[in-house]
């Protein structure tokens, strides 16, 4: 199984923590952030140039016996992640951008895998 671990660091608002484009993220559909510090936004892109104005709303619980699915029932949904917590979302993306939210210094790992099947 195919996976991608990264990890990125902002200062600013608005600062690109990463910027993961088409090679780093084809054939990736499951990811996984850890903020460490601060708080963090995604945008997708499905071209790898555009990316959207809206950022990603991301699941704070994991995936329930491999399913790709989260229903509400089994999660909280967040649009901006938040320091000590892990955030999941789900997808084949050409290109995502982590962005820092307000001005509290930013530190997140991202996991990118082809699937989170259970043993």
């Amino acid at each position: 199984m195919r996976t991608q671990s990264s990890t990125g660091t902002g200062v600013n608002a608005g600062d690109t923590l990463l910027d993961l484009r088409d090679g780093s993220v084809r054939g990736l559909r499951c990811w996984a952030i850890e903020t460490l510090t601060g708080s963090v936004r995604v945008f997708p892109s499905l071209d790898g140039t555009n990316f959207a104005s809206k950022q990603l709303v991301l699941s704070q619980e994991p995936l329930v016996n491999g399913s790709n699915q989260v229903t509400e029932a089994e999660g909280t949904f967040v649009a901006v992640t938040t320091a000590g917590r892990m955030a999941y979302f789900f997808g084949e993306y050409k290109g995502l951008k982590f962005e820092q939210v307000g001005a509290t210094a930013s530190s997140i790992r991202v996991l990118g895998a082809e699937s989170f099947g259970t043993a």
